[in-house]
């Protein structure tokens, strides 16, 4: 559940920036 919510997190700050 951590590394999925950091992969899902990692792109989606990406995007937001």
């Amino acid at each position: 559940m951590s590394v999925k919510n950091s992969v899902h997190f990692k792109p989606s700050m990406i995007a937001i920036e």
